[in-house]
């Protein structure tokens, strides 16, 4: 407890001037490489002395001398500014080394370049953290944010909210798709509403405010083949039947 009190109470600049005294072996020379005045120096040393309640040096015709006490005072500020010196490395060897995990959610199907690039770069600058990526909804994405149980959440957004910081990554085209066994595959429709007799699978809690007002607009999806949050399984497991999707500008 005593040393913990002292440590608290010591002026470090007194070390630091002794440090340098102790190299220099001498005050003047000591406040000329610290362009300070002598007499601050020696000031300095005898409040340090006072503090510590010993004699560090001898100084007197025989010229400058530490004394034992002096000796190990002197090495241990050795020591500390060593210690010193090296924060700055041992700082940029902590950035390099990062480690941890990056939780990510995201919409299914999400095709961005930019957002590829960004995961590389990203990998290669913190090469020791695992990125977990997790396909949801985008009710789920907003809702996870909120909660804090992800980092980064990727999905469309029709409002924004005050709690969320918001970065536009593109602007994604929903478009209408059916496979080669479907009667109208290859063939061009002019009005949205000429496919309102149509099937479609829908993506459920994946598709958007926007997306839902334009199909009730039209009459999309009156007829209900299938459903599911995930495009991927719309793609390649979906009925004969149309299927909004969506695809980058």
């Amino acid at each position: 407890m005593r040393d913990l009190q002292f440590a608290r109470n010591l002026d470090w600049n007194l070390l630091k001037f002794f440090h340098e005294i102790a190299n220099a072996r001498s005050v003047t020379k000591a406040a000329q490489e610290l362009n300070r005045k002598q007499p601050a120096l020696s000031l300095a040393l005898r409040r340090l002395e006072g503090r510590l309640g010993v004699t560090l040096c001898h100084r007197g015709p025989t010229g400058f001398e530490l004394t034992e006490e002096g000796r190990i005072l002197a090495e241990a500020c050795r020591d500390f500014t060593r210690a010193i010196r090296e924060i700055p490395a041992r700082l940029s060897d902590v950035k390099s080394e990062i480690r941890g995990h990056l939780r990510v959610m995201q919409v299914s199907n999400l095709v961005a370049p930019a957002l590829d690039e960004a995961i590389a770069a990203f990998h290669a600058k913190y090469p020791a953290v695992e990125l977990i990526v997790e396909v949801a909804a985008w009710t789920e994405v907003v809702n996870s944010l909120i909660q804090h149980k992800i980092d980064i959440g990727i999905s469309p957004s029709r409002v924004k909210r005050a709690e969320l910081a918001y970065l536009h990554l593109f602007t994604e085209i929903h478009r209408p798709y059916c496979g080669r066994p479907h009667p109208l595959f290859g063939k061009a429709m002019i009005e949205p509403a000429d496919l309102a007799v149509e099937s479609f699978v829908l993506t459920g809690a994946d598709e958007g405010d926007e997306l839902t007002q334009f199909r009730l607009e039209h009459g999309l999806g009156r007829n209900i083949a299938g459903m599911s949050d995930h495009l991927e399984v719309i793609w390649h497991r979906g009925p004969r039947a149309s299927r909004i999707l969506r695809s980058p500008r």
